[in-house]
């Protein structure tokens, strides 16, 4: 073999050595461990967080069908449940098919709910009816006839 051949063949290994070397340089290895580290670090406070809350279910996701059985058991519809929430009917409906998701408020509504018995829960189902029906009832329409003396109220 040539002489030039030969040190270009030990350019070429001395350049793949000090590729390799870089690569497994301690600081490369420090640099990985100190990110794994910071992500083991991350990880901790986040299951900390979790579980210094108040309700562990509330980090559980709630299912539609829990949301659809436990409706059925109270005989409540779509807007009862709605209303108990503090939420919109359509949500209701959104939810129970799994198009989304309740927020954690709505989720902590509802394990309140869960440990309600049926006549607390209807008991404030009239409570939150009440509190609303004073809206419905304002309306008055008054039907004026064809003879101007007759006069109709209807009230709600």
């Amino acid at each position: 073999m040539s002489e030039p051949l030969v040190d270009e063949v030990k350019k070429i290994a001395r350049r793949e050595a000090e590729r390799i070397v870089r690569i497994l340089l301690p600081k490369t290895v420090d640099d990985k461990l100190s990110d794994i580290n910071k992500r083991l670090l991350l990880t901790e406070k986040m299951i900390h967080s979790a579980s210094a809350s108040n309700d562990p279910e509330s980090t559980k996701k709630l299912t539609g069908t829990e949301m659809v059985t436990f409706r059925i058991q109270h005989g409540l519809s779509q807007r009862e449940l709605a209303l108990l929430l503090g939420s919109h009917y359509t949500s209701i409906c959104r939810w129970e098919k799994g198009r989304f998701h309740p927020g954690t408020s709505t989720v902590q509504l509802f394990e309140e709910l869960r440990h309600m018995t049926h006549d607390e829960i209807t008991a404030k189902l009239k409570t939150l009816d009440a509190a609303q029906a004073p809206r419905c009832n304002a309306l008055e329409v008054v039907y004026v006839g064809p003879d101007s003396r007759e006069e109709t109220r209807l009230k709600r």
